[in-house]
Order: C-alpha cells, then structure tokens, then sequence
C-alpha cells in the first residue's frame, strides 16, 4: 500500500472528518507538547502510543467524529512505581463486567480503580496505542498500523494546522508502515 492509497482507505473510514499526514515540523510540536502533559490526577504521562506511531515510517491525523472505530480494548493505564495497573480505563464492551465487581471503584464513567491495590507516590498514566486495521479489519496487516489518541493540548495544536476548529471532533494519528 502507497501514500495515496492509505489515504484514500483512511478518508473513507466512517468518522473520519478530515486527515492530512503529519509534517516533522508538526510531529516535533506534538512531541513537545505531549512531553508536558499531566494526567488529570496530576501524574506524569508516559506516551508510549505517541512513540509507536513514531516508530513507524509514516504518521497521519484524523479530525474524527463519534462514529469513528472505537478501541475495544484499554487505551490508558494508571500505574504505580512498581509498575503494576492500579487503574485503567474500560472498553465499553466490558462495561458490565465491570459494573458488577466489588474490587474497582469508579473514577468516571469509564475508569477504573482496582480497591486492593496501592498507587504509591509516584504513579504514572500510560496512554497506549492500538493495533489499527479500520473498523471492518479491511487494512493490510503488514503495515503495523497503530492508532494513538493525542491530549487535547496537542489537539489544539493539530486543529491550527489543519487551519480548522476542532469544536465537538476527536484526533486521532495513525503510524503506519507504507511503500
């Protein structure tokens, strides 16, 4: 698959607004920007889906909509300095079973805090990538695509870019190994 291929897939994926692929001059902001984030329990942010992405020869964005494919597995991991998972978002075709355990707590709608575990003092938020093959697979393995979700900070900054205004759309950058 070529450059004018995959962006063609990728433009005709359901919720997907708009994309463009990533200048390095873009790729070096977003890097920057996510090297301050904090999550919202005031912990470092360890960006291990960002630097998958970079791995990769390729990186787009994608404005997206609600429709968009959503990850069915987790996609950030609060852990403690031991690394081991005190919290943990949820896919939200797990919803139920984790509704119905005593060992979590509910932080919001979607995250989890496991009750027996202790967070210690120096927790870190691990937001992953995903494996991405679009919402019906169709993408060929061989491109090691993988799907990140950037901070709403670097959002911003993609929005300027793109020279549009983000309002009630996602982003979402793709790395992807290309011809």
């Amino acid at each position: 698959m070529n450059v004018e291929e995959f962006t063609a897939w990728l433009s005709s994926q359901r919720g997907v607004v708009m994309m463009r692929e990533m200048t390095a001059g873009l790729i070096a902001d977003v890097e920057r920007e996510e090297s301050t984030v904090v999550s919202s329990f005031g912990t470092p942010v360890d960006n291990s889906g960002l630097r998958d992405c970079m791995e990769r020869g390729h990186m787009f964005v994608a404005l997206v909509n609600d429709e968009f494919w959503v990850p069915p597995t987790t996609t950030m991991v609060l852990r403690n300095a031991d690394g081991e998972t005190v919290g943990h978002d949820i896919p939200a075709d797990r919803m139920d079973e984790f509704m119905s355990r005593g060992d979590v707590m509910f932080l919001s709608d979607n995250f989890v805090m496991y009750s027996d575990k202790d967070m210690g003092d120096a927790p870190t938020m691990e937001m992953l990538s995903q494996q991405y093959a679009g919402e019906d697979g169709s993408l060929p393995a061989e491109t090691s695509a993988v799907l990140w979700y950037p901070s709403p900070t670097s959002g911003q900054l993609i929005s300027r870019f793109l020279e549009t205004d983000l309002g009630a759309l996602g982003t979402a950058i793709v790395g992807i190994d290309l011809e």
